[in-house]
């Protein structure tokens, strides 16, 4: 997990998955 952006789930899913 890089950077927690609140109401960017889907970039966050993507982000915590790579």
């Amino acid at each position: 997990m890089l950077t927690n952006v609140p109401g960017n789930r889907e970039l966050s899913f993507v982000t915590s998955f790579t």
